[in-house]
């Protein structure tokens, strides 16, 4: 089981919904934190997306880094 790459996918798919939340805040005209309940909902569909999609990138970059350290 790849724990290492879920985890990683899920902090950084949810740290980058979540600032994308927060720019949308703050350029509606609101402050940052004044629509924390769609920035918190967004930033779990955004954990729980790199969580699953994590492994799967994790392994295409193992792959392609694998074949290009075997051409050298």
């Amino acid at each position: 089981m790849q724990l290492k790459p879920t985890i990683i996918g899920l902090l950084v798919g949810a740290g980058l919904f979540a600032l994308a939340s927060l720019y949308r805040s703050a350029t509606a005209g609101a402050g940052l934190f004044a629509h924390l309940q769609p920035v918190a909902f967004m930033t779990v569909i955004g954990g729980t997306v790199g969580g699953l999609a994590g492994p799967l990138v994790g392994a295409i970059v193992q792959r392609l880094i694998g074949k290009r350290g075997g051409r050298e």
